[in-house]
């Protein structure tokens, strides 16, 4: 990217919440500099990290006109981080980057240009997966996340297909996982900014709340944006309060916007909801295998039988083995 002035006008923020990220920050932060044919902004905002993230940031800041730091005094998770940088903005259009992923070369230009081309209040792009080597490079890797898959949401997109999309363990389909980039003025007109009671699936809740504003969406097929994954999951293990945060967040949506939805909505969102229950409940029963107590995992299939494909599948012939009590004794 082309050095600009704090006065110029600034086509894109680049949003990025920071928290123990020291080793990935500055390559993320050089994959939005180094954008071309748009002028960018970062913020990023350390979320009060315990290693050298926000001395990092600040470094970084100091060195780069156009890169803004701020350090949070409490740790408050992504979405309270990304809500402080979002009220610094001051692009015409805010994108997402998390500190440990990477921004593929022309991405923000592709995007903007299709923005405005189409007068799009919020515009994703598909996203590649990529695994790290040993020396912590990013390695590309695989199909885009999306992809062909996409076809079935094509014209314009639906909020009740949209939270279909999202149901757990669709991880390989989950469209929340995709990476916005949203008109700020949109952001300010409708009061919309990420929940603060989120840990997870803040991307997830702050599109639905997009979409039932009436956010125009476009989707742009290629992939701009790399996801760099560490643990061989591209979600990874969802903590139990994170998930029933997520839950009652939905459940207060559903009553406050439900009744003046459509009724192809109105029903995504419930069997969104319901998945969300189905899942805490598949947990349940993976923490009874894994302690050792299959009466207490059959107790919860007996009171959701509609699980049982599911958890067998899932857990496979030797699980089921452990479930039904038939492994082998403890040696003595």
């Amino acid at each position: 990217m082309a050095d600009v002035s704090i006065e110029d006008p600034i086509d894109v923020t680049v949003v990025i919440a920071a928290w123990q990220a020291e080793a990935s920050l500055e390559a993320a932060v050089a994959s939005a500099l180094d954008q071309t044919g748009v002028t960018v902004e970062v913020v990023v905002v350390d979320d009060a990290s315990m290693d050298g993230t926000g001395a990092l940031a600040e470094a970084l800041a100091a060195r780069h006109p156009t890169i803004r730091a701020i350090r949070l005094a409490r740790n408050g998770g992504a979405a309270v981080a990304r809500n402080a940088a979002l009220a610094e903005a001051r692009g015409r259009w805010v994108a997402v980057l998390d500190a440990d992923d990477r921004f593929l070369p022309g991405r923000l230009s592709r995007l903007v240009a299709r923005g405005e081309a189409d007068g799009l209040d919020v515009v994703l792009d598909d996203i590649r997966v990529a695994d790290t080597d040993p020396g912590g490079a990013a390695v590309e890797a695989g199909e885009p996340l999306v992809g062909h898959r996409w076809r079935r949401f094509g014209g314009p997109w639906r909020l009740g297909a949209y939270a279909r999309a999202n149901r757990p363990y669709a991880a390989r389909t989950n469209l929340g996982f995709l990476k916005p980039v949203i008109l700020r003025a949109f952001l300010a007109r409708h009061g919309l900014a990420y929940d603060p009671a989120l840990r997870s699936s803040q991307d997830y809740m702050l599109m639905v709340r997009l979409l039932i504003a009436g956010a125009r969406v476009g989707y742009e097929p290629a992939a701009g944006y790399l996801y760099i994954v560490r643990s061989g999951s591209l979600s990874g293990r969802v903590r139990p309060s994170a998930q029933r945060a997520l839950m009652r967040a939905e459940a207060r949506l559903i009553a406050e916007a439900g009744p003046g939805l459509a009724a192809a909505d109105r029903a995504g969102l419930a069997a969104h909801y319901r998945s969300l229950v189905a899942a805490r409940r598949t947990f349940h029963v993976f923490e009874a295998l894994r302690r050792r107590r299959p009466g207490r995992a059959l107790g919860v299939l007996v009171g959701a039988p509609a699980l049982a494909p599911v958890i067998l599948v899932r857990v496979g012939e030797s699980g089921l083995r452990r479930l039904l009590g038939l492994g082998r004794g403890r040696a003595r």
